[in-house]
């Protein structure tokens, strides 16, 4: 049976009974199992007798290779022992796999899943100031310095060509289904336009370019005794130091569009956040320029990932409405 064909409660049903399969490859003794979402990918809850707490990620079918996952889990790996950053730490299985891989009894496909230690905190989406927005910065700093001693392999992802050009990583933006002729070509259009300005910025400042979280907003965001801790590292790949910079960004307009905050907030609160990472590792013009750039690829990219779920009905619903607000956004820049 094809399981994008399934239902979401029916989805959630035999990716339940998978990740109580899956368990069974670890060394330790379950004692809950908590379903938390069904999006990117599918993630539990996870306690153990000790109390210990996991979390358990069903990695979405097609989206990443088994070896790109453990790149992203080698780099936790990195991270938890060569800097102060506290971020997941993955768990092997009982036969030292870092990505446990097991069939979904129902279609037979293979799926892969990891398990990783709890990060402990509040999320800080709700009341963000100042002086989360400093620590912020000074989390992406450290992220990129130390990103530029990692090699990536497997995890090309957010360069111009991945994000825009005419082979993106989340697959063309072409032929979209529910858009008007005229709404395709100003798709087509921007899509060009932003390849253009970013391939140029990248061919001048390959510097600028390393391992990322590319997914930072405030919703993977935790806070812990005055840390910033970043979870969520499953988008992590080789891309813009500045993507990291325009996630974040972007994250905090979305105060303003749901009016928790003044347009002339967001500006206050968006210049300390650039103004601090600038006081780590310097940002110029064509850096800040490059930002309002790449929140343009980001929306880019994120119209074909919501074409891309049909597996998620939830989020393949949202794919055409998105699609044509993105339109709307573009024309302004045309």
């Amino acid at each position: 049976m094809n399981f994008g064909k399934l239902g979401y409660l029916s989805q959630l049903r035999h990716l339940r009974e998978l990740a109580n399969s899956c368990l069974t490859a670890y060394p330790i003794k379950v004692e809950s199992v908590n379903f938390i979402q069904h999006g990117e990918n599918t993630t539990y809850k996870i306690v153990d007798s000790k109390k210990q707490k996991y979390l358990l990620r069903i990695h979405r079918n097609g989206y990443h290779s088994k070896q790109a996952i453990g790149e992203e889990l080698k780099w936790l790996t990195r991270l938890s022992q060569k800097t102060s950053i506290t971020s997941p730490i993955p768990l092997k299985s009982k036969s030292s796999e870092l990505v446990v891989s097991r069939k979904l009894p129902i279609s037979g496909e293979l799926r892969n899943m990891t398990l990783l230690k709890w990060v402990e905190g509040r999320r800080i989406s709700r009341s963000v100031g100042g002086r989360h927005l400093k620590l912020i910065a000074e989390l992406l700093a450290d992220l990129h310095k130390d990103a530029s001693k990692f090699s990536v392999k497997k995890r090309h992802y957010w360069d111009a060509e991945g994000l825009v050009g005419k082979n993106p990583f989340m697959g063309p933006l072409k032929g979209l289904d529910g858009l008007s002729t005229r709404e395709q070509e100003i798709i087509t259009r921007g899509q060009k336009l932003i390849y253009h300005k970013l391939n140029n910025y990248q061919k001048k400042n390959p510097h600028k370019l390393s391992m990322i979280h590319a997914d930072l907003h405030f919703g993977n965001l935790f806070q812990n005794q005055g840390q910033i801790c970043p979870i969520d590292f499953d988008d992590c790949g080789y891309g813009f130091h500045m993507y990291d910079l325009a996630v974040t960004s972007m994250s905090l307009s979305h105060f303003v569009d749901n009016k928790s905050i003044t347009k002339k907030s967001y500006q206050a609160l968006n210049e300390i956040f650039l103004n601090s990472y600038d006081s780590c590792s310097s940002l110029g013009q064509k850096d800040i320029n490059a930002i309002t750039d790449l929140g343009h690829a980001r929306r880019l990219m994120a119209v074909q990932w919501f074409y891309t779920r049909y597996d998620n009905p939830r989020l393949f619903a949202r794919a055409i409405p998105y699609a044509k607000a993105t339109v709307k956004i573009l024309k302004k820049i045309l």
